[in-house]
């Protein structure tokens, strides 16, 4: 995959390539996605020690991290053909019930215990298994989710919006639209489009 800056007039109204970030053909469909400013780091610090505690600390992980929502920025609109945007949206899916089905599990199982802590042992045993499978479930679900997300980041500018996760085929288009508008307009070219952008995978 591959990243590219984009104008953020042109990002923000939706004047990119006729082309789907994801598989490069041609389409007229968009997608829209929000795209914080830029503040350096966006790793989850200290939540990270959460992976030590085992099945629930990682479905706590991932509930963290999908309901972090940036504040500020803007929303862009990329192109995105109708068979992409169905993939996004079927793991999005799949990923949001896996982490309400770990909370509910858990909620579950915490009742069992506050009502009679000695009572049912074995069905909090399995409740414990299913938490465990559960948690798995979406730690895979999110993982499966990460390929398909196509994340924009707003530079300091605020002139620039880094797309990142893209195909090669849209980047590529993106960089040449990018370069000729600053050619017009007779604006330098940030770092991020200064060279073709390379594909990694």
């Amino acid at each position: 995959m591959a990243e590219v800056a984009v104008f953020a007039e042109d990002a923000v109204t939706g004047c990119l390539p006729g082309i789907c970030v994801r598989e490069g053909i041609p389409t007229g469909d968009q997608l829209a996605v929000r795209a914080p400013p830029h503040v350096g780091s966006s790793r989850l610090g200290l939540a990270w020690l959460l992976i030590l505690l085992g099945p629930v600390g990682w479905a706590a992980l991932v509930v963290i991290a999908l309901a972090r929502r940036p504040r500020g920025g803007i929303v862009v609109q990329i192109p995105c053909s109708p068979a992409a945007r169905r993939r996004l949206v079927r793991t999005r899916r799949v990923a949001r019930a896996s982490v309400v089905t770990v909370v509910g599990l858990m909620a579950l199982e915490i009742l069992l215990l506050l009502v009679d802590p000695g009572w049912g042992t074995a069905a909090s045993t399995l409740l414990v298994v299913a938490i465990a499978l559960a948690a798995g479930a979406t730690v895979v679900s999110a993982l499966q989710l990460v390929p398909l997300e196509v994340r924009a980041r707003l530079d300091a500018s605020r002139r620039w919006v880094v797309l990142a996760n893209v195909g090669p085929t849209f980047a590529f288009a993106a960089w040449e639209q990018s370069r000729t508008h600053a050619a017009t307009a007779t604006e330098a070219v940030p770092p991020d489009v200064a060279a073709v952008p390379s594909a990694a995978g």
